[in-house]
């Protein structure tokens, strides 16, 4: 009972979310019986007409309302044990294959009233591609016997009744998959059962061009139909191995993958998001992702839901457009019991799960011809429509489904209601769009109007564009075409307010398009920020963003140029509506001020589009000269930003440069203001570049002429860093300056040392005060190099305020900082810290390794190797970092022994070289 309650549970939640009923009275309607040999294929029309071919040579058609209109033909005077679907390529005519698997084959055209067939030796394929041009019905076919392997393609006349051309193409092996027609219908593409592929160009009259065939070799043995989806053919060998075929490509182009076992029953089928399906004789459905490379994304066993039963035919793929999902109307055989199973699998794009949505047991199983068909019952946009399918004892069943089908046109078994075998234009079919957003290729920011928010109302791309047949001419510059614009704003209320988005017929039209135009906004100097934020520093609005195009993003279905950065590109209209990505190239103002002690000035740079980044000099200007003697102790700086403010800000102290672009900071219209004072002293913080364990530092004291003191303030910790301040090694001070002892404050990582010049009076030039030597702890290994010095800041608390004789006493008038990163202040070896690694070091390293290897005392000083990204010293020294394996053993002798003897090109410890 429990078991019971649980099953009732899930039909109730397939129920809810699938709506599937019969379309008819009954959930079937049984053909006479006409003959000894049973078995029928199936298109439907748009018109919901289901038209039936039997092996014994009847043609059905069955109407909407479940009623038999026609009955057509007489039998053959045997049956067939091979017969295909109809083809459906006309108000009146059908066309199908025949074969009896013994070397006689035909291919049939039918209407209500005659009935021609064209004879061919040998074993015919699965089915036929077929169209209609005119008064000829063109046919291609493939064929294999022990005189003639290959594909042929024959012509009937309907307005003759008569074949007028026939003609072949030889094939290494034999052919028993149904070619597939280009889109364009100037290629056929065809699949030899030894895994011979061949692209046959077709010439204006749909004839063999002989002379331009390309053959891929893939290996393998095929019997099962392809599948053709945004420029790419797939097929599925009965090794189990899916392939993945540029029809103008080479062997080194094709991409494959090995699923594990044969597909002898099942055609290949390609979603509209590119999902691969897979169906094997084991009853696995494979999921493949085939965006670029080949990617099974899941698995699901049938066989193991229901003993027994394998896959019967080509699925049916269809979709409901308020779900992320795929559904896979699937028919299932149990040959040992002759009995059938129609089930609904759904698939979730989002977690790749397979669930059972609907099922349906059936007293009689499927013919492999039997592959269901789809057409929409009333519109193609409203989301009803039937599914048909027939079984070996020549039952018809139809089904109303409420969802979207396979759009009327894939070229693969199946799918086609009209089972033409290509992209058709006389199937059903709607329209579907393609939306092109633009990326600044830096930031990857889209250029939408919420976004950018441009003091005009500007944004995006615009591009030239118009909408053609996949089977014209691709040359943008022979049409007429319309303004569109990338990021379109769809958000007006008053629809005719809303920018057009470019659409077309699914799989049978393209779009061409053409970029030529800039885009040029205001976004940061505006009115109100030149007003408020500058004080007028230039007089109004200035252009301070470019954008243009700079090249498609990889990886769009159905796009063609010659080259990504090419500014016309073609795309074709799929399945979906697509989304197309465009990186654009930028271009943006900064203004910078340049406040001095006694006056200002500015100049106007720019960001160019093909800077990363943009380093503003506080010294050095093009267009300003600057003050001698100043220094530029504070900087603020303005960033255009998408933000509710419309900018960001930043505060930075007195550093050199600054680099836009990095660290914080990015490419954007900038404003940059920059403060100067007379320069009264500098300190500078000299750290190790490679830091790790204890390595040395070092803070140098600088006075300009006129100091009376200076007091050095500064905080030896970095949490960020998990540094600290191991000890203070020496202070070595200028002659004429003391340390006032009663001022000065060494205090666990907290440094106060206060400098006095000795005569109380003034120094008459600039003096180094004083060198602070420091031994520095480092928990964990740490690069400090910075593209922006400002990063410095960030990690450092260092101050140093100095007196002159004629400043104001003000605790704000801090003197300039510099930090200086030296590779040569860490070096592995150098145990005791004096700059050189000696006997001395061998000493204390040979201490350390008796300690570990007889008494097992572990010291972290000493496990120096191996290191990261080291190279010795005759190699262009870096030092790198430590991998501390936690022993003390040969590795880090090794590095020792590298590194004795080493004394540092350059001793002076202001380097910054590296």
């Amino acid at each position: 009972m429990k078991k019971l309650t649980l099953l009732l549970f899930l039909v109730s939640i397939f129920a809810f979310s699938l709506d599937i009923s019969a379309l008819w009275d009954s959930d079937y309607i049984e053909l006479p019986m006409t003959g000894y040999v049973e078995g029928a294929g199936i298109a439907i029309k748009q018109t919901g007409d289901v038209h039936i071919v039997t092996k014994d040579g009847y043609y059905y058609v069955i109407n909407r309302l479940g009623n038999i209109t026609g009955k057509y033909g007489t039998p053959e005077e045997r049956g067939w044990k091979h017969i295909s679907y109809p083809v459906i390529v006309s108000s009146n005519y059908i066309v199908y294959v025949t074969s009896d698997y013994d070397g006689k084959s035909r291919i049939y055209f039918r209407n209500s009233t005659d009935s021609d067939y064209y004879e061919l030796s040998g074993n015919i394929s699965r089915a036929l591609t077929a169209f209609i041009d005119g008064n000829d019905i063109h046919v291609y076919v493939g064929v294999g016997s022990s005189t003639f392997n290959g594909v042929y393609h024959v012509v009937y006349d309907i307005s003759s009744n008569a074949i007028t051309a026939a003609e072949t193409y030889k094939t290494e092996g034999p052919v028993k998959i149904a070619p597939i027609l280009s889109p364009k219908k100037d290629s056929l593409f065809v699949l030899d059962s030894k895994g011979n592929f061949y692209n046959i160009v077709l010439d204006s009259s749909y004839n063999f061009d002989t002379s331009s065939v390309n053959i891929i070799q893939l290996g393998g043995t095929f019997e099962t139909p392809m599948a053709y989806s945004e420029g790419f053919i797939f097929a599925i060998s009965r090794e189990g191995t899916l392939y993945r075929i540029p029809p103008e490509g080479t062997n080194s182009d094709v991409d494959f993958i090995k699923l594990g076992s044969a597909s002898m029953s099942a055609g290949v089928l390609v979603d509209s998001k590119n999902y691969v399906y897979v169906f094997d004789d084991l009853g696995t459905i494979h999921v493949v992702q085939s965006t670029d490379d080949l990617l099974k994304q899941t698995s699901y066993s049938v066989s193991s839901e229901f003993d027994g039963y394998r896959f019967a035919t080509t699925p049916l793929l269809f979709k409901k457009s308020d779900e992320n999902k795929i559904y896979m109307f699937v028919l299932l055989n149990n040959d040992p019991e002759k009995k059938g199973k129609v089930v609904i699998y759904s698939m979730d794009y989002d977690t790749y799960g397979i669930s059972k949505e609907w099922e349906k047991d059936i007293d009689s199983t499927f013919p492999v011809i039997g592959s269901p068909a789809m057409v929409p019952l009333s519109s193609i946009n409203e989301e009803k429509y039937i599914i048909a399918f027939s079984t070996t004892h020549d039952k018809i069943y139809a089904y109303l489904v409420d969802a979207k089908g396979p759009y009327g046109f894939w070229a693969m078994e199946g799918q086609n209601p009209y089972r033409t075998g290509f992209v058709d234009s006389n199937a059903p079919t709607f329209r579907t769009s393609i939306t092109l957003i633009a990326k600044d290729r830096f930031s990857g920011l889209e250029l939408s109007k919420e976004n950018l928010n441009d003091a005009n109302g500007k944004y995006g791309l615009v591009y030239d564009a118009t909408v053609v047949s996949i089977a014209d001419s691709g040359n943008i510059s022979t049409y007429n075409t319309e303004e569109y614009m990338t990021n379109p704003n769809t958000n007006n209320s008053d629809q005719q307010a809303n920018d057009k988005i470019p659409s077309g017929r699914a799989g049978l039209d393209k779009l061409l398009l053409r970029f030529s135009t800039e885009t040029a906004l205001t976004l940061l100097f505006n009115d109100v920020f030149i007003k408020n934020i500058t004080n007028d520093v230039i007089s109004a609005p200035i252009v301070d963003a470019t954008y243009s195009f700079w090249q498609f993003s990889s990886g769009i279905p159905g796009y063609e140029a010659p080259y990504l950065e090419s500014k016309e590109a073609t795309i074709v209209f799929g399945y979906d509506d697509k989304i197309a990505e465009v990186l654009a190239d930028s271009t943006f103002a900064i203004l910078v001020k340049y406040n001095f002690p006694s006056s200002d000035a500015s100049e106007l740079l720019e960001f160019g589009r093909n800077e990363t980044i943009k380093t503003i000099d506080a010294y050095t200007s093009s267009k300003v000269s600057i003050p001698s003697g100043t220094f530029a102790y504070k900087w603020k700086v303005y960033q255009w930003d998408d933000n509710l403010q419309g900018y960001s800000v930043y505060d930075y102290k007195s550093i050199d440069k600054l680099t836009l672009g990095v660290e914080g900071t990015k490419r954007a219209p900038t404003y940059v203001e920059i403060y100067y004072t007379d320069l009264p002293g500098t300190v500078t913080f000299v750290v190790p570049m490679y830091a790790e364990s204890e390595t040395r530092a070092f803070i140098l004291i600088d006075a300009a002429k006129g100091a009376l003191s200076t007091t050095l303030y500064a905080t030896l910790t970095s949490p960020e860093l998990s540094m600290s301040l191991s000890t203070i090694t020496s202070v070595e001070v200028a002659p004429n300056f003391s340390v006032e002892e009663l001022l000065t404050k060494t205090d666990e990582d907290y440094i106060k040392m206060v400098f006095v010049e000795n005569s109380y009076t003034e120094i008459s030039k600039d003096t180094r005060v004083a060198t602070i030597s420091l031994w520095l702890k480092f928990d964990q290994p740490a690069l400090l190099y910075f593209q922006n010095e400002a990063k410095f800041f960030d990690l450092f608390d260092i101050e140093l305020y100095t007196q002159l004789k004629n400043n104001p006493v003000e605790k704000g008038l801090y003197s300039k900082n510099k930090f200086i990163a030296n590779k040569y202040l860490t070096l592995p070896g150098d145990f005791n810290l004096d700059g050189i690694i000696d006997y001395d070091d061998y000493v204390m390293f040979r201490s350390a390794l008796i300690n570990y290897v007889e008494n097992g005392i572990y010291d972290p000083r000493y496990d120096i190797g191996p290191r990261k990204d080291f190279s010795p010293p005759n190699r262009g020294f870096i030092p790198g970092f430590s991998e501390r394996d936690g022993k003390i053993d040969e590795m880090d002798l090794n590095v020792f022994l590298v590194m004795y003897g080493y004394t540092p090109p350059s001793t002076d410890i202001e380097y910054s070289g590296n």
